[in-house]
């Protein structure tokens, strides 16, 4: 069954959405995984480079590329990057951005969504953020509820046609507990490559989504 979550569309965003079904089903996949927490490791619990590993190789499985270009172009004018793209089965292409940030950094996939659709690399965008009890683990984040409560502002920003949808996991993965790991091994500025080799190292994969071929969160290609 899926996870019903919210969303919130922008120029015809959520009628784009709700004819996509490789949209729909990406959306949930991503709040089927259990947010993963690590009590002591930081002010607060939620561990976000392992959650971003985490959703990286679920949309890997199911045939999203990550870390591509916005600019698609030899010359790129920015060398923006974003969290997931596909193009479906419709011809459809998608561009998406997971943001656990603060409300500066929500604006700035707001900009990558212009220019990719400007430069016609894209044609749809979706924006991930945490909803009300996913925030109180992470904190700083910019909620779904904040964006809801200033929707007339963010319209302002919107160029393109977009869905903001909420990442709200019903479970939570203590990676203390699940993996018996000493607290240090998470602490640090642990990026995309070792919150990977985390994973792997102690056999998370059937924790998210029930995936078991999932593959690195980088992608070069």
């Amino acid at each position: 069954m899926y996870i019903m979550t919210r969303r919130l569309g922008f120029l015809s965003g959520e009628f784009l959405a709700k004819t996509q079904p490789e949209v729909i089903e990406f959306i949930h996949a991503l709040n089927s995984i259990p947010l993963p927490i690590a009590p002591g490791y930081a002010k607060y619990p939620g561990h976000t480079p392992i959650w971003n590993a985490a959703m990286d190789m679920v949309g890997r499985s199911l045939g999203w590329k990550t870390q591509q270009y916005v600019d698609k172009s030899e010359k790129r004018i920015a060398d923006w990057k974003g969290d997931f793209e596909k193009k479906m089965d419709s011809g459809l292409r998608v561009f998406v951005e997971i943001e656990l940030g603060n409300a500066a950094s929500a604006f700035r996939n707001l900009a990558k969504f212009d220019l990719g659709m400007q430069l016609d690399n894209f044609d749809f965008f979706l924006l991930g953020v945490p909803g009300a009890r996913a925030k109180q683990d992470i904190q700083y984040a910019t909620s779904f509820d904040e964006i809801e409560a200033r929707e007339e502002l963010y319209r302002k920003f919107v160029h393109a046609p977009c869905i903001v949808f909420e990442l709200e996991p019903e479970s939570r993965l203590d990676l203390i507990l699940q993996t018996g790991c000493d607290v240090s091994e998470l602490r640090g500025r642990m990026g995309p490559t070792q919150a990977t080799d985390f994973i792997r190292k102690y056999g998370l994969y059937p924790q998210w989504n029930g995936q078991k071929n999932l593959q690195p969160a980088i992608d070069n290609g």
